[in-house]
């Protein structure tokens, strides 16, 4: 990016997510659909809205890893914390595809998901699940067709991979 300044250590994988958590204050629109630059919609993504219009906060699908691949690709320290302050494994949210509508309670979970990524500015899923867990919000859970499935296909991390 021209012009861009990149802090020392500052590692190529949180340059995008340093973006995605601050996408709450980045987005101008009331309603806004995120997708990671590895998704390839299949479907009409007009659910997630559909489902906003109802009065939900944010739309979403829940992470296939549970059991012994619970935040398998979180460092270590901040899986074991993040167990540690919510006693036990929490359902994690896949933060590939993502709905919201603009809100007081959006606006809280989108400053706490930044604020709990920049504790240790590695993966977000886990910095996700803290926000969510200690800022409650409407959230409504999608099956895994849209996010790594056969209606909003992830290829997870190929966009890493050039």
């Amino acid at each position: 990016m021209a012009g861009a300044t990149r802090q020392v250590g500052y590692a190529d994988s949180d340059i995008g997510r340093d973006a995605k958590t601050r996408l709450g204050e980045l987005s101008p629109f009331k309603q806004t659909l995120y997708l990671d630059a590895d998704t390839r919609v299949r479907e009409d993504p007009r659910v997630g809205f559909e489902i906003l219009g109802d009065g939900w906060d944010v739309v979403i699908v829940p992470s296939s890893c549970h059991g012994d691949r619970w935040l398998w690709h979180v460092d270590g320290e901040e899986r074991v914390a993040t167990e540690k302050e919510h006693s036990g494994q929490l359902l994690t949210l896949g933060g590939g595809v993502i709905w919201w509508g603009r809100n007081e309670r959006t606006e809280t979970l989108w400053r706490a998901w930044r604020a709990e990524w920049e504790r240790w500015r590695g993966q977000d899923q886990g910095a996700l699940m803290r926000a969510y867990i200690a800022n409650p919000c409407r959230i409504w859970l999608l099956s895994r067709a849209w996010n790594g499935g056969t209606l909003i296909e992830h290829r997870f991390g190929a966009a890493r991979e050039r």
